[in-house]
């Protein structure tokens, strides 16, 4: 049974299995931003740049193509 302290901390940290998933999780995460930031800054950029009636309808479609799992699961729950 778990007893609350520091010593579940020297537990935690002494193990290299978990500081492998930190070191695995930490990595995708820094992937992930980057990747992220990379792909959403032109398009951005793009969308800042285009005329608000084009504008609008491209962003439009971005955000209906972000909702499709959302409306996926919502009519399946119907």
């Amino acid at each position: 049974e778990p007893v609350p302290g520091l010593q579940n901390y020297a537990i935690l940290f002494g193990d290299g299995t978990y500081a492998r998933v930190f070191f695995n999780t930490f990595l995708v995460a820094t992937v992930v931003t980057a990747v992220t930031v990379i792909v959403a800054f032109p398009v951005a950029w793009m969308l800042a740049i285009m005329p608000p009636a084009l504008g609008s309808i491209v962003f439009g479609i971005i955000i209906l193509s972000m909702w499709t799992n959302l409306l996926t699961r919502t009519y399946a729950w119907m």
